[in-house]
């Protein structure tokens, strides 16, 4: 191994003459984050002084090349009327529609994807404010299999409940009621699980409610509705700790509807528009509303 002899410290740390640049050090060997030296300004000394210049050199010259071809492509672009610099993504897509939210959330990446209205700060205040759904939250997913066809899986797993094993608080008249099958251990045991068909053949919606039977009140009741113009999307709404379904009877349909409606607001498919400005309320965009 050869050693140096004789070598100071000014060269091996040059000094930088004049003004240093945003980051710079004058010298290629430094670390200047992609913001080229002023060769203007800044000497290379010691040894490879010369290759480091013409090194530099190149490098500002291509920077002013690629300044230059940015600057004409963004002055074509004004000139045709097209935007050069890509807006963020207003719009994720679902199935087969297209909804507006001014952001796409990265729930729209996860298996089934999905999004929260409520986690967009503009919807969220609509939300907030609105008498049916401020207790709600609310969920618009790919169905994994046709929404319409959940009730359906009720009718195989559960059995109707006959009034002695339901408590008069949560009974619903419109709705067929059901609930796990009679234990043979106890047969006067309360179901914890309750689910909610409403009779109507057109509702397109069913509850299913968790119940503390101990505490005597209901934990959890989530709505699940279609969404008429694809049935590959379901729409969901939790609603933690509910008043009792008797005091309220037409509550769980109200929900069904009012989340219909602030969906097919935020669905421009047919009309892509900023929903933000064009619908700023998100209500009366059902079809059967403005029909």
């Amino acid at each position: 191994m050869k050693i140096l002899k004789n070598l100071t410290l000014a060269q091996i740390f040059p000094a930088v003459p004049g003004d240093t640049s945003l980051n710079c050090c004058g010298d290629a060997d430094c670390g200047h984050y992609s913001i080229p030296p002023n060769v203007g300004k800044h000497a290379f000394l010691a040894r490879g002084a010369n290759q480091r210049r013409r090194i530099v050199a190149k490098q500002f010259v291509g920077a002013v090349r690629m300044l230059g071809r940015f600057t004409m492509i963004v002055s074509c672009g004004v000139l045709t009327g097209f935007p050069v610099i890509a807006q963020p993504p207003q719009t994720v897509e679902l199935s087969t529609r297209t909804f507006w939210l001014g952001k796409v959330p990265k729930t729209m990446s996860v298996d089934p994807p999905f999004f929260a209205p409520r986690r967009v700060h503009w919807i969220e205040k609509i939300i907030e404010a609105d008498p049916v759904l401020k207790d709600t939250v609310i969920h618009v997913e790919l169905a994994l299999r046709p929404a319409s066809k959940n009730a359906e899986a009720i009718n195989m797993y559960y059995a109707p409940l006959r009034r002695d094993r339901l408590d008069p608080r949560y009974d619903l008249p419109g709705y067929l009621i059901f609930g796990s099958p009679v234990s043979v251990a106890d047969p006067t045991r309360l179901p914890n699980r309750l689910h909610y068909i409403p009779q109507s053949p057109d509702a397109g919606f069913d509850v299913t409610c968790s119940v503390d039977n101990l505490r005597e009140k209901m934990r959890l009741c989530i709505v699940y509705a279609t969404y008429p113009p694809d049935d590959g999307i379901r729409l969901k709404a939790r609603l933690y700790f509910p008043k009792d379904p008797a005091t309220r009877p037409g509550y769980f349909r109200e929900v069904a509807e009012r989340m219909r409606d602030l969906v097919y607001c935020l669905d421009v498919t047919d009309d892509l528009v900023d929903v933000q400005k064009d619908r700023p309320s998100l209500t009366g965009c059902r079809p059967d509303v403005n029909s």
